[in-house]
């Protein structure tokens, strides 16, 4: 009986303890024994190496000595495989100048040559493009074809690399917001010249004694706006709309509507600005830079600083880590991955990317079975990838298990076949150059630099406070539903609206209904008296008359024309042709950015892709077509030829 209970309690206790035991276990698994001789090899030399082999080479060119100069170049190439270094731009661009100054001297194979190493260095970079583009004219001056393709090649080569991508979408969104900002204060200003006086009579039919009174309060106000809040208060263009709405064409209020819109939504367009600005110089921006070059020190800092500050960001997390495990530095590299396996466990392809690189940092502490176990995980998270097919191959060929790295061999190339070859041309164990990596894909860096573009920021807060002043950022957008509502309002009564708007022939008031006014159709009495009707009147009231009215004709005819001289655009917003004068003026002020800014506000330009004295040329000659084309219309307008 005492045995008997003494085996009952040990049975009771194993089950007790065993899971303590299967714990243990699982936490012991890790902890497998690594294999030094199966591990990879870490690069020897860094990247003052390849700053020496650099310096060696400049003096070789220096010396004239092209083969030694090739063969230092070999050398930095197998440096930076080594360091995982995917792109050099400053190199690139130090060897597309070399290949510029060949072109100059005649030597066409040697600039053909130092062109392919420059895109050996960085791949698809937009400025081989562009230089190969100015080569293929400088070879053959009527090859226009070929310089056309090289040209849309780095036009895709932009929009394909990541960085050039936002910078262009925060460049392209800045000018928009300029170019539109400009066109609403010019039409607002024409919009007032155009219809001023008819307003000036309306508010004399409301207020006749105070109003010439409020006219001069008004104009000093907005006078010394601007000396107070800046800019001043913009939203004020909402009630000069509403106020000009009743004599305005049908095209003008489209114009309206549109520049409405565009006003209640600027606290959003300012705050998209400014996120798409910081994406353009920010973390999303030093997750790129840091994956292709792992030794950027600033992108280094900035991404540290993103791990620091957000316990869910993988995306930082994957990139340092890579960083890490190009520059040798295993163990951080590891426990960042295992941070970021925790956060995106069970999301499919984020979960493959982890799983694959925390694979090639084991692999390369020669923890194969660990390894094996991360690889086979990632191909199940990603079935159409094939680099952690590939990396299995690599991990049975480093164990001998030639069977089983045939296999993946045989997937690996069915389903990327040219990728492959190329990485079987790396056969050296180096943890870099033997395994590959899975980077952050293009789209994920994309959403994440595009999310929460319209969250408020401090930039766009203070831009506010200059342009509006102490109104509330959310003014905008109820004034704008206002001045829109109060449209609609306007629009329903025009028919019973009367209005007085100046005589078309001597500018004196002409009180007229909406519903029955026709272009050209306006006269005071007076001037009907003596031109419709033809009634009798003295000849020195008439020649008195006729005297007025030339003067006033003069004086519009002079002002349309200096509009069309002053601005490409501005005498067609003056004169009832407000579509044509903006989109004139649009494209007037685009072409002056581009001269004054030819790489935008965010991307800096680099030494191949200069400016030259052509292209500036080419916009100076397009401005002076428009200034042109605006000033031959304006005299036109005015002589009644359109």
């Amino acid at each position: 009986m005492f045995v008997a209970a003494r085996w009952l309690l040990a049975w009771l206790l194993g089950v007790a303890l065993l899971p303590v035991v299967a714990g243990a276990q699982t936490a012991a698994a890790p902890a497998e024994a690594q294999d030094p001789s199966r591990a990879l090899v870490r690069p020897i030399y860094g990247p003052d190496h390849i700053k020496a082999a650099w310096k060696l080479r400049r003096q070789a060119v220096e010396a004239g000595d092209e083969a030694r100069a090739d063969e230092l170049f070999r050398q930095v190439v197998g440096l930076c495989r080594d360091n995982g270094i995917r792109h050099l731009d400053a190199l690139s661009f130090a060897l597309l100048r070399e290949a510029r100054g060949a072109a100059a001297a005649a030597s066409g194979d040697r600039a053909r040559a130092l062109l392919e190493q420059a895109r050996t260095l960085s791949p698809d970079l937009p400025e081989t493009h562009l230089t190969e583009a100015s080569l293929a004219l400088k070879a053959q001056p009527f090859a226009i074809h070929k310089w056309f393709v090289q040209r849309v090649n780095a036009f895709f080569a932009q929009i394909n690399d990541f960085q050039r991508r936002v910078l262009l979408v925060g460049d392209a969104t800045i000018t928009a917001m300029l170019v539109l900002s400009v066109l609403a204060c010019v039409f607002l200003l024409a919009q007032l010249f155009r219809h001023g006086l008819s307003l000036y009579y309306g508010l004399g039919d409301l207020f006749p004694v105070v109003t010439k009174l409020l006219v001069l309060a008004s104009v000093v106000i907005l006078a010394l706006i601007p000396l107070f809040y800046g800019f001043g208060p913009y939203v004020l263009f909402f009630p000069a709309m509403i106020l000009l709405w009743s004599y305005q064409s049908p095209t003008e209020r489209a114009l309206s509507v549109a520049f409405t819109v565009l006003l209640g939504a600027a606290p959003w367009m300012l705050r998209m600005t400014d996120r798409l600005s910081e994406a353009g110089t920010g973390v999303p921006q030093a997750l790129h830079r840091l994956t292709r070059d792992p030794a950027d020190p600033r992108a280094v800092v900035q991404v540290e600083a993103a791990v620091a500050a957000s316990p869910q960001d993988w995306e930082a997390r994957v990139v340092l880590a890579l960083a890490h495990k190009r520059q040798s530095r295993l163990e951080p590299a590891e426990k960042l991955l295992h941070e970021a396996q925790a956060i995106v466990a069970g999301q499919g392809e984020a979960e493959g990317i982890v799983a694959n690189n925390l694979g090639n940092v084991r692999f390369a502490m020669g923890r194969l079975q660990s390894a094996e176990r991360a690889y086979q995980q990632a191909v199940a998270a990603l079935p159409n990838a094939v680099e952690p097919v590939f990396n299995l191959h690599r991990l049975y060929q480093r164990q001998t298990r030639l069977g089983e790295s045939n296999e993946q061999m045989s997937k690996a190339s069915a389903l990327a076949p040219e990728r492959v070859a190329t990485w079987n041309e790396d056969a050296e164990p180096n943890l870099n150059r033997y395994v590959v990596d899975l980077e952050l894909p293009a789209d994920q860096l994309t959403r994440r630099a595009f999310s929460d573009l319209f969250s408020p920021t401090p930039l766009a807060a203070r831009l506010w406070q200059v342009a509006a002043g102490p109104v509330p950022e959310m003014a905008a957008p109820l004034f704008a539903a206002i001045t829109i509502l109060l449209f609609g309002v306007l629009r329903a009564a025009q028919s019973r609206l009367r209005v007085t708007r100046p005589c078309s022939r001597c500018a004196h008031p002409a009180p007229v209904r909406l519903a029955d006014e026709g272009e050209g159709g306006r006269l005071c009495e007076p001037c009907t008296n003596l031109f419709v009707r033809n009634l009798p009147v003295d000849r020195r009231i008439r020649y008195q008359k006729e005297v007025a009215i030339g003067r006033l004709q003069l004086a519009l005819r002079w002002g349309t024309r200096i509009a069309g001289l002053l601005l490409p655009g501005l005498a067609g917003l003056m004169r009832g042709r407000p579509l044509r004068g903006a989109l004139l003026l649009a494209l007037a002020i685009l072409l002056a950015l581009r001269l004054l800014l030819p790489h935008g506000l965010l991307l800096e330009p680099a030494p191949a892709t200069l400016p030259t004295h052509a292209q500036n040329w080419t916009l100076l000659g397009g401005l002076g077509v428009l200034w042109l084309v605006s000033a031959v219309r304006a005299f036109q307008i005015t002589r009644g030829e359109v």
